[in-house]
């Protein structure tokens, strides 16, 4: 259902250095049902900065897909460093006040 947008492609696990210190690895899944998981991952600079881009990547992913999002929909955006450990998870629920009787 959702397209990521793109950014700077990177081979799976590859590790990258600056100033001789490895740098790690995020990698950003989609679960609704329907998208795969993040493969190749982006490379940031810790936690804070991987929180930010989740957040801006959830926006990003509303915003184009507003259109299509449908009440009574979820979905999550899970951020994960490579050891698979939880960095933070942000839920999309759409849903609707309910009617009074």
């Amino acid at each position: 259902m959702f397209v990521r947008p793109a950014r700077r492609e990177i081979k799976p696990r590859e590790t990258v250095t600056r100033k001789g210190t490895d740098v790690p690895r995020y990698y950003f899944n989609v679960l609704d049902g329907r998208s795969s998981p993040d493969e190749v991952g982006s490379v940031l600079g810790g936690p804070d900065d991987t929180r930010r881009k989740g957040i801006r990547l959830a926006g990003a992913i509303i915003d184009e897909h507003a259109p299509d999002i449908v009440l009574d929909s979820s979905w999550h955006l899970e951020v994960r460093d490579e050891s698979g450990a939880l960095v933070t998870r942000l839920d999309v629920v759409v849903d609707a006040p309910a009617k009074a009787a």
